[in-house]
């Protein structure tokens, strides 16, 4: 009786774990993290934005290691989030590759921007 019911926890388990990852899978838009990629995320503001950010999204997709970017815009800021294979180096030439895209007048970069928990 007792290994009965330790199999059923671990059933019930199994599959609450099965259906959190399909819930962050969704959530990631189709785009699943593994042990192997890790998130990247980055905010900097500006005081001039180019037109649309489709330049800049296909640059960090031709980025050694990235697996997924998405590019969204806060009034005069941008926010990167990356996707990118965990062994992938720090993209250290981006505030450069921001300013040659037409993103002018940087006025703040923080490359491990972390929303605040409310």
């Amino acid at each position: 009786m007792k290994s009965s019911r330790r199999l059923l926890l671990i059933g019930v388990g199994i599959l609450a774990a099965g259906m959190m990852s399909l819930g962050i899978y969704i959530a990631l838009g189709g785009t699943c993290w593994t042990p192997f990629t890790r998130m990247e995320i980055i905010r900097a503001e500006f005081s001039q934005l180019p037109a649309d950010d489709s330049a800049l999204k296909a640059w960090l997709l031709e980025s050694r290691g990235a697996v997924d970017v998405n590019v969204q815009r806060e009034s005069k800021a941008i926010k990167i989030v990356m996707l990118v294979k965990a062994n992938a180096p720090e993209l250290a030439e981006l505030p450069a590759e921001l300013e040659r895209l037409g993103y002018k007048g940087m006025k703040s970069y923080d490359p491990d921007f972390r929303e605040p928990v409310k």
